[in-house]
């Protein structure tokens, strides 16, 4: 469905080129490296320059047949279905697409087959993923269980190297899942960006998504919840976006539910322990460990600053560091958990294990 709708647009863009301004060749050229499911192989079509200076050629055969890079489409949709794949990478997939293709294909080439496979289906990509998140909505609210359907949505950054620099820049993702009756997550839709100053693109993308699912799903509005760490990015995203977003039918402005995934908050809980007995020491394992315990019970994060204070004013804390680095660092890291406090969250893989509160 994808490739005709490609093959029909090449089709428009060929019907709207002025035969005037270009000369045919008179022979056919050869192709040698156009790649498919079968292999490589040899095409032959004419090619059209342009009279006007700096125009290159065209080969209106190539765009009919919707040439990704010489790559044809199937073996595009093939390149992208494993490289989405999870625990894939670039060097799999060229593997696989010598022994299962027969194709030998570069990492500059993949990466351009992959790059124009994503600009093409941008222009679905947010129509497609409402209507599966539909399907998954209307079967969560008519699912069996004594808990509400949850509409959960997630977004963290992704650290990433830049080479030519050697600095490091911050990617983004977001996923959108749903929850039924029972805690069982049904579907999940997933959302990346490269590296931007701000994220603004992400927020809209995110944004536009969210507005036109709720404003096309009819049926009772579900649980929301936005999941995330406390990362600037992120919470700059609940407070400016999802706090004041409004039902894009009603205008009745929507209840969000803020957690911290537990992972996250488990590591500031390490993180103050060794601050307040040492790295690696066995006083800083076994306090670390019972407050994890301690946090997943109710008013848990609470009884964890309130033990994390008194141990430091005690003078139970690390000795190896002096008091007054010890007290910043102590005030730093419970300023960060304050804020976490309410925002706890338990999940396991394929359920969803919530203490719902609100914050």
């Amino acid at each position: 469905m994808r490739s005709s709708q490609i093959v029909q647009t090449n089709c428009q863009r060929i019907s709207r080129l002025n035969v005037a301004d270009t000369a045919d060749a008179t022979k056919k050229t050869a192709n040698r490296s156009v790649a498919s499911r079968l292999g490589n192989i040899v095409l032959y079509r004419y090619g059209y320059r342009s009279w006007q200076a700096g125009d290159g050629s065209i080969f209106p055969l190539e765009m009919l047949l919707g040439l990704n890079n010489s790559a044809t489409p199937a073996l595009v949709d093939w390149i992208g279905r494993h490289i989405v794949t999870a625990g894939s990478n670039q060097a799999a997939v060229i593997e696989l697409l010598r022994t299962d293709c027969g194709v030998t294909m570069g990492v500059k080439r993949l990466r351009q087959c992959t790059q124009q496979l994503s600009q093409s289906m941008e222009e679905f990509r947010q129509e497609h993923q409402v209507d599966v998140l539909l399907e998954a909505l209307q079967k969560a609210s008519s699912s069996s269980g004594s808990r509400k359907p949850v509409l959960a949505v997630g977004r963290d950054g992704i650290t990433l190297r830049e080479y030519a620099h050697s600095a490091f820049q911050v990617a983004t993702t977001a996923t959108v899942s749903v929850y039924d009756r029972q805690g069982k997550r049904l579907i999940t839709v997933y959302l990346a960006h490269p590296p931007e100053l701000g994220q603004t693109t992400m927020d809209r993308i995110l944004t536009n998504l969210l507005t036109e699912l709720l404003e096309r799903y009819l049926g009772p509005l579900p649980r929301l919840a936005y999941i995330t760490d406390s990362g600037s990015n992120e919470t700059g995203y609940f407070q400016k976006v999802l706090r004041r977003m409004p039902h894009p039918r009603t205008g009745k402005r929507l209840e969000w539910t803020r957690v911290a995934d537990y992972y996250h908050a488990s590591e500031r809980i390490w993180t103050m322990a060794e601050v307040l007995f040492g790295k690696g020491t066995q006083e800083a394992n076994a306090w670390a460990r019972r407050m994890l315990k301690l946090l997943k019970k109710p008013s848990g994060p609470s009884r964890v600053l309130h033990s994390a204070a008194n141990l430091s004013t005690a003078g139970s804390a690390n000795r190896r560091s002096s008091p007054k680095r010890r007290r910043r660092s102590i005030e730093q890291l419970t300023a960060i958990f304050r804020r976490e406090r309410k925002l706890c969250v338990t999940a396991t893989s394929g359920q969803c294990i919530f203490r719902w509160e609100v914050a």
